[in-house]
Order: structure tokens, then C-alpha cells, then sequence
């Protein structure tokens, strides 16, 4: 009885913990705790993700495992081993067929591809960060921050760790105003310039900040704000 108490309602708890904040605010062994959920109605997939995710070294490495290895993890029989395959090749297909070679060699096109992390409707604040290689290609993103209608933290050392992560060297910041608002805050220079100073004293840069404002967007680098900070 005192463990059914204790799982009741988990898995509601952590849908919750999705929608409120993001896929980001999981831990690895949460992530696919989560996804195990269609596999195992009843189970408790805490347990087994963490078995899965010691077993194989790390998230990404579950997901490449052959059917027999996912077999020899307690618990995971036959249909869940496949289940997980097919998770692993469906995720592989999707990255596959992604756009490559994104240039954003300007800020038109920058302004563009930034909008369009927005498209759907949402009501709070979302920061991401673009990692570029020298010829402005985009490598990979990150989401680094989620807030209310008009206030996010920026994660900024999760951003410096993906960026060095990507090896890039022009690193674009990103949010939007949910508002509408094309009006550049104060807060927003300050934490351009905060996030420019991080990245300057690791030998990193900010190539510029797109703040987007509905079904449109605002590059502070061709504004020419903050003169002194852009690479």
C-alpha cells in the first residue's frame, strides 16, 4: 500500500512537469522514464530507465543497443526490447531528414530561421541559443530558458557547455516577446551584454541577439545596440 501511495499520480506529476517546463528540465533517466510509459502501463519505469541508462553507458547508447543487448536488462522482455529498437530508429529517421547546411550568414536569414522556432502560438518566454560555424552554418540549438508572458532566466552556462559542446564559434542568442512587443528592454541589453562578457572571458562570441515580436523579429546587432560586444 505505502509504495501504490507513493507512485499515485507520478505519471500525471511528471506530464505536468513537461508541459510547465520543458523537456530540458528532465534528467536523462527521466527523459526515458517517460517514454517508457507506453511501453509499461503499470510499471514503474523509473527502475528500469536507470537499469537501461547504467546497463548502456547513456541515453543516446539505449537507443543503438541491438534487442538482444535490451533484452539482457531486467525487465525488459521481448515487445518492450523491440518498442525501444523502434524508438531508437525512429528518432535516427527524424534526425535524418532535418535540413543541413542552414546558412544564416545574414540577418535576414538569421531573423527568418528564428522565427520560425516560434511559430507555433505560445504564451511565455522561451530562450534559445544557435551555434554556427565560422561560415554562420548552423550546427545545433539549445533551449536555455522558459518563463512567464514577459520574463525568462537565461541558463547561461548550460549554453556555454553546448556551445563548446558543438565547437562553435558564433553563438546567437534568442527569445521572443509573446506580447508583440518590438520594444528592445532594458533588461534585454542587460542580459545581452551579461551573457557577452561570459562568453568573451571563455574565448567564445556573441554574434547577435534576434528578439522576436509575434510573426516578426529584431536583430539588436543590425539595431546597432551594444556596438562593442558583437564578434
Amino acid at each position: 500500500m505505502g509504495d501504490e501511495n507513493l507512485h499515485k499520480g507520478h505519471r500525471q506529476r511528471m506530464f505536468k512537469k513537461f508541459v510547465d517546463n520543458g523537456i530540458g528540465c528532465f534528467e536523462d533517466h527521466e527523459q526515458l522514464e517517460v517514454l517508457l510509459f507506453s511501453i509499461y502501463p503499470r510499471c514503474n519505469t523509473n527502475e528500469i530507465s536507470h537499469r537501461l541508462i547504467t546497463r548502456f553507458g547513456s541515453l543516446e547508447k539505449v537507443f543503438e543497443a541491438s534487442i538482444d543487448e535490451l533484452r539482457s536488462v531486467k525487465d525488459v522482455g521481448e515487445q518492450a526490447a523491440m518498442r525501444i529498437r523502434y524508438f531508437g530508429e525512429f528518432i535516427k529517421s527524424l534526425t535524418a531528414k532535418r535540413p543541413k547546411n542552414i546558412s544564416l550568414s545574414s540577418s535576414r536569414k538569421m531573423i527568418d530561421y528564428c522565427c520560425s522556432l516560434y511559430s507555433l502560438p505560445i504564451s511565455r518566454e522561451i530562450i534559445y541559443t544557435l551555434y554556427l560555424d565560422s561560415k554562420y552554418n548552423l550546427i545545433s540549438q539549445s533551449e536555455v530558458g522558459r518563463g512567464s508572458t514577459d520574463f525568462a532566466n537565461l541558463d547561461a552556462w548550460t549554453a556555454v557547455h553546448d556551445a563548446m559542446a558543438a565547437e562553435s564559434v558564433n553563438i546567437v542568442l534568442v527569445h521572443n516577446h509573446p506580447s508583440g512587443s518590438n520594444i528592445v528592454s532594458n533588461a534585454d541589453i542587460n542580459a545581452t551584454r551579461e551573457f557577452a562578457n561570459l562568453l568573451q572571458k571563455l574565448k567564445l562570441s556573441l554574434t547577435d541577439h534576434i528578439i522576436v515580436c509575434g510573426d516578426t523579429g529584431h536583430s539588436l546587432r543590425s539595431m546597432e545596440l551594444l556596438k562593442d560586444i558583437w564578434s
